[in-house]
């Protein structure tokens, strides 16, 4: 469950929070004051509705792992369309952050966590799934600019937009990843 949070929060706070303003201002054009709206405030919007409608849909049909993958190949989606596409509008790229955030992934990490978790051992099997998730983000985050910088130095700023499609490739292979090597493994039942 712990690796599950590594993969799904990494790509959320490194992109959304980090270097999606970064993306949009140098490969789009997007204006600063824009461009942090449509990346960073559209990103968590989209948590903040959309992670308890994935619980609430997970507790409604009380299985985890489904909207876990779903979630993730969702996110996948919208970040591949945000990375990848030609001509983004700053609207267009709002509505893309706001569906890759919308996902919620990293919820239902803690949810499948209390669930098959002794009482006496949740704080700190809750405690050990947020520090995997931190440890995602900060790495990640960090990968992100030192193979932006590596490609900078050896390709030169005539690849301004593919520099940045290598570098961001790895975010939605971190939601394929988790949606279908580790979900699969992941036990809902105490053991």
């Amino acid at each position: 469950v712990g690796i599950y949070a590594f993969f799904v929060t990494a790509p959320s706070d490194a992109f959304g929070g980090a270097w999606g303003v970064k993306f949009l201002t140098e490969v789009h054009g997007i204006g600063l004051d824009v461009a942090s709206f449509a990346s960073v405030t559209m990103t968590f919007v989209g948590m903040a509705v959309g992670s308890p409608l994935l619980g609430w849909l997970s507790g409604y049909f009380d299985n985890r792992k489904t909207p876990m993958s779903l979630a993730a190949l969702l996110a996948a989606t919208a970040l591949t369309f945000i990375i990848y596409l030609p001509h983004m509008s700053a609207l267009t790229a709002a509505l893309l952050f706001f569906a890759f955030g919308a996902t919620g992934t990293y919820v239902l990490a803690f949810v499948v966590i209390r669930k098959i978790t002794e009482s006496e051992y949740i704080a700190t099997a809750v405690g050990f799934v947020n520090m995997l998730s931190i440890l995602g983000s900060a790495i990640v985050t960090y990968l992100i600019g030192w193979v932006l910088d590596w490609l900078q130095l050896s390709r030169g700023f005539a690849l301004q937009t593919e520099n940045f499609q290598y570098s961001l490739v790895i975010l939605p292979a971190f939601y394929l990843i988790s949606a279908l090597v580790v979900v699969p493994m992941i036990c809902e039942k105490k053991a």
